[in-house]
């Protein structure tokens, strides 16, 4: 089961290039999901637009019916402010999620995730959005 703690949330940080001077640092977590506790290599992918940043990453539900069970979630990033843009994100698309990926198409201004799954649904779930 979980442990109802709220583990450590991820820092996210943009910096301005050449210089690398910080234009801002956000902290970026979940009501439900660790993004620290179970991040295996390759899990995290982002994708930028010219107004957002999205986030497609994993980890493990602390509480709930999923407590102890790794999946899935996204944040969404106001590029300028850095502010999470809580309606459009998500937690759990799949349990056991394996792989998450992302990008983003210029052309339809569309972010398009696919997220790999081992157990409910044990299959490719692929979900979309857009402004």
């Amino acid at each position: 089961g979980g442990t109802n703690k709220h583990p450590t949330n991820s820092s996210f940080v943009k910096l301005r290039v050449p210089s690398l001077e910080t234009v801002w640092s956000k902290e970026v977590g979940s009501d439900i999901v660790g993004v620290e506790k179970w991040t295996p290599d390759n899990s995290d992918h982002m994708a930028i637009s010219e107004d957002r940043y999205v986030l497609h990453t994993s980890g493990e539900c602390y509480w709930g019916w999923c407590a102890g069970h790794q999946g899935d979630l996204y944040r969404v990033l106001n590029a300028t402010t850095g502010e999470q843009m809580f309606q459009e994100q998500q937690d759990w698309q799949a349990s056991h999620s394996c792989k998450q990926m992302i990008t983003y198409s210029n052309a339809s201004d569309t972010f398009m995730m696919a997220n790999f799954g081992d157990y409910y649904p044990k299959d490719v779930v692929f979900n979309g959005f857009s402004k």
